[in-house]
């Protein structure tokens, strides 16, 4: 049973707009004018042919294109969380919301006034290792255990982990960067800045 909310309805992260039927948990939903669909902590959604809008509690719109899937990661009272598990995600963050995959999560960096646009995609056949995240506007945060990266705005990294070693991040910086990326790692204590200039690839 899906149970849906009016836009009066008080709700954390839901789903808001969709373009025609998608999938929760396997099931299908279609959502009518002015309904929106609340999501648990775990739920699934599969996009399918449609263009999905989900809402995080911060208000934070996050569009997924036709053929994604996401997992709701629900909000821990700092951060609502949304996981791509495949596809394409174009996400407005604060710092309040956060959307990540295997490969990294994102958000606007502390201290950040107002809110950022990033582009993040997951190919479905690494799935669970890859991912590529690029700043659209506002300088974007990622992170992924000891491993950080500062992305400018319209700068672009794609990261690939070995889900064997929390340590180990490879990264690929896109050759439409104008500057440098800055890569932050954490090794015994003490943090090893790095700036990785265009089309530079390393782990």
């Amino acid at each position: 049973i899906m149970v849906f909310a009016t836009a009066s309805t008080a709700f954390g992260g839901a789903i808001t707009e969709a373009t025609g039927p998608f999938l929760v948990d396997g099931k299908p939903v279609t959502l009518q004018k002015g309904q929106t669909l609340p999501l648990k902590e775990r739920q699934q959604v599969d996009t399918g042919s449609s263009t999905v809008t989900f809402l995080s509690s911060a208000g934070d719109p996050i569009v997924l294109e036709p053929g994604s899937q996401v997992q709701s990661m629900g909000d821990d009272g700092q951060r609502d969380s949304l996981f791509l598990l495949r596809g394409v995600g174009v996400a407005t963050l604060s710092q309040k919301t956060t959307f990540g995959a295997a490969a990294g999560w994102v958000t606007a960096p502390q201290g950040a006034t107002e809110k950022i646009q990033v582009f993040v995609e997951v190919p479905a056949d690494r799935a669970s290792s890859e991912a590529l995240f690029r700043a659209n506007s506002g300088e974007a945060w990622v992170s992924y255990f000891q491993f950080a990266a500062w992305l400018p705005v319209r700068h672009a990294i794609t990261l690939t982990v070995d889900k064997t070693s929390q340590g180990l991040v490879c990264y690929r910086t896109h050759q439409q960067n104008r500057g440098n990326v800055r890569i932050e790692k954490r090794v015994q204590g003490r943090t090893i800045v790095t700036q990785v200039p265009r089309a530079t690839s390393g782990c």
